[in-house]
């Protein structure tokens, strides 16, 4: 199963408008900061199909700035996304 792992310096929660609508209002979640998002796909999805739903669905309902960092288990996925946020590929150290 493909994964993407994004850093999410600005979590949102998003929040439907009203129940006529689709469209979704965002709202920082506070104390959470540095979380990360998730994205596992099904085996065989393509990557084109892949990088389309990480970038819209993480843009438009997951965070208020782009990501911090990227990590997949497809290094070429990992690329095109770093590329896309301006961001690095693997997570940061851990601060001791």
């Amino acid at each position: 199963m493909p994964t993407v792992i994004l850093g999410n310096a600005a979590p949102v929660e998003a929040r439907k408008l009203d129940d006529n609508s689709t469209a979704v209002e965002k709202v920082p979640v506070k104390g959470l900061k540095d979380s990360r998002t998730t994205f596992n796909f099904p085996k065989g999805t393509p990557p084109g199909e892949m990088l389309a739903t990480v970038t819209g669905v993480f843009e438009s309902h997951h965070s208020n700035r782009p990501a911090s960092w990227v990590e997949s288990d497809s290094a070429a996925l990992a690329e095109l996304l770093a590329d896309h946020y301006g961001c690095a590929v693997g997570r940061p150290k851990e601060k001791s």
